[in-house]
């Protein structure tokens, strides 16, 4: 594991996985993944679809067993102690486990009860969060009725009633309007605050450089870079020029292999390039735009990576573009 700045904490990991392997069939899910989780981190686990994020969440809550390697999670082991980890945590997911023909407010007193809550003290705590999620005037219609944003602001209320030492969420973001995107974060970062972990799968990569303390970046089954959003977006190194203006379709073709300059994005009004010497390369891809006719230069400007670009070089996603 690399050095993660800031996360030296104390004692053992929330979440230890070291060199796991899973294989479905002739499909190889996890190929040797190992990674470590601070306790009281807010950590983002990011990759290419396939390339075993949901595979790894259901390691670590004891679902789905794994061929090869060493998993810990809270201290326990979730191939024989699950339920014990699954007790301790709370979950936001694709499979909501939600009865859409309930009302909201049943399905949530109903969780309560299943999870052994103080049912007084929980329904009030669950009034309150939903009404800081803007679900107040929905209590009563059935879940199948909600938007998809809904649906999922139903299942955050219902895990943050839990006050978990572990908080997996899959996209718990998705389709949720802003204000709530905000109120779940704060939420979180209280939970975080008191001790807690919190491990959720995302691709919304902005979201992850805004809010999360780490960033796990996985791909074919392994980890290849685990850091700070910040810290991740500098060590792949090289810095972004971008020109705006008006530019004839057929640019691109012509201007894409520049010496230390590479066309990362490209459209009618803007051009992207990546260089590790920025400032050289800026002077010629500008002769290379302005022998072009019909182009017109309006804004010039040199950047760091983003993350989401540091991302996008990582995985390869955005090779084709």
């Amino acid at each position: 594991m690399p050095h993660l700045e800031g996360w030296q904490v104390a004692g053992p990991p929330a979440i230890a996985v070291k060199d796991v392997r899973k294989a479905y069939g002739h499909v190889q899910a996890l190929a040797g993944l190992t990674l470590e989780v601070p306790r009281g981190s807010l950590a983002g686990l990011a990759g290419p679809n396939g390339s075993g994020k949901t595979t790894l969440v259901k390691i670590l809550l004891g679902v789905t067993g794994y061929d090869s390697g060493q998993v810990t999670v809270l201290g326990l082991d979730p191939r024989t102690q699950g339920m014990q980890i699954r007790g301790q945590t709370a979950i936001v997911h694709q499979s909501s486990g939600i009865d859409g023909f309930l009302s909201v407010w049943d399905n949530v007193r109903i969780y309560i009860r299943l999870r052994g809550l103080d049912v007084a003290a929980s329904e009030a705590k669950a009034r309150e969060l939903l009404r800081e999620f803007g679900l107040e005037d929905v209590l009563q219609r059935p879940m199948i009725t909600l938007s998809g944003g809904q649906g999922r602001k139903v299942q955050i209320v219902r895990a943050l009633l839990l006050e978990p030492s572990l908080l997996v969420m899959d996209e718990p973001t998705m389709n949720v309007d802003p204000e709530s995107r905000r109120t779940l974060w704060a939420k979180v970062r209280q939970l975080t605050s008191r001790g807690a972990t919190v491990l959720w799968t995302t691709h919304d990569l902005h979201e992850m450089a805004a809010v999360g303390d780490l960033a796990f970046v996985i791909k074919s089954g392994q980890l290849i870079r685990a850091d700070t959003p910040r810290n991740l977006a500098r060590s792949v190194g090289g810095d972004v020029i971008e020109i705006h203006g008006r530019f004839p379709d057929e640019l691109h073709t012509n201007i894409g292999d520049l010496p230390d300059a590479k066309l990362i994005r490209h459209s009618s009004t803007e051009l992207v390039f990546e260089s590790n010497s920025p400032e050289a390369a800026l002077l010629r891809v500008l002769d290379a735009v302005r022998d072009h006719e019909a182009t017109t230069i309006s804004a010039v400007s040199i950047r760091p990576v983003t993350f989401e670009e540091a991302y996008m070089r990582l995985t390869g996603e955005g090779d084709e573009r």
